[in-house]
């Protein structure tokens, strides 16, 4: 018989060991060069969610791939500076994005024109952004 409360510490614990040979792996990867795992250790470091959020080693790793030419690189930058509150660099990027093709980085210069981050509310602009993204969005 297992009570309910030794299973939910279990779970936890055992979230926690997952957690922690996943970022093992990650690391392992980002020390090879992976991209796609520098990439998503980025986004995590961002996030703050499952890591610590820690925008200056995120920083770190996206100065290592910014010669990779990857449009993502811009969606990145941009959310750390929309999360720093630098809401101009941040239209920046992801406008950089979006002339490169990234419809990420147009759903972000959508958002923060519609919420009229970092300029004024532009609802008309932001709209006709968020549906270019959705038509060009494929699976």
């Amino acid at each position: 018989l297992i009570f309910p409360c030794f299973w939910k510490i279990q779970v936890k614990n055992d979230f926690q060991k997952i957690v922690q040979l996943g970022l093992q792996y990650i690391r392992k990867s980002s020390q090879n060069n992976n991209l796609e795992s520098i990439i998503y250790y980025i986004s995590l470091l961002i996030n703050g969610k499952i890591i610590p959020q820690d925008f200056d080693q995120a920083e770190i790793y996206l100065d290592k791939i910014k010669e990779a030419n990857d449009p993502r690189v811009f969606v990145l930058l941009g959310k750390i500076c929309r999360k720093k509150k630098k809401f101009k660099k941040a239209l920046k990027y992801f406008k950089e994005g979006m002339k490169i093709g990234n419809l990420e980085c147009g759903y972000y210069y959508a958002k923060m024109a519609f919420l009229g981050e970092g300029s004024k509310k532009f609802n008309k602009k932001a709209i006709s952004f968020f549906l270019n993204s959705r038509a060009n969005f494929t699976i």
